[in-house]
């Protein structure tokens, strides 16, 4: 076993205080995760490297991140309405979409249902 800086910790610590200080003092603003931690905070950050580190990770925009969480909503609103005899045509008009999306929404939300049993 190697001795280790006790400066620096390791994922099962939170971040030491000599390792909060470099991302304080930070000047590269360039550097992502730096701008990163500090806008979340170094305990934040060290614990993201602890459960991401290593991995190749693609950052959604917020827009699409969003619109993820959104879909399986709306489409069981969606569902629910036409299931209470709502008309395709009035639920387009309320959520401002398609019939047609209409159409796909419900066949989703039925497949999202099916699959939670």
């Amino acid at each position: 076993m190697r001795n280790r800086d006790p400066r620096f910790g390791d994922d099962t610590q939170p971040p030491t205080e000599f390792e909060s200080a470099l991302l304080k003092n930070s000047h590269a603003l360039d550097d992502i995760w730096v701008a990163v931690g500090k806008q979340i905070g170094p305990e934040s950050l060290f614990r993201l490297f602890a459960e991401l580190g290593g991995m190749i990770v693609s950052v959604p925009t917020r827009e699409s991140f969003v619109r993820r969480l959104y879909l399986p909503m709306r489409d069981a609103e969606i569902l629910a309405r036409l299931h209470a005899g709502d008309q395709a045509c009035d639920i387009a008009k309320d959520f401002r979409v398609t019939r047609q999306t209409i159409r796909s929404a419900s066949l989703r939300a039925l497949k999202t249902a099916q699959r939670r049993g």
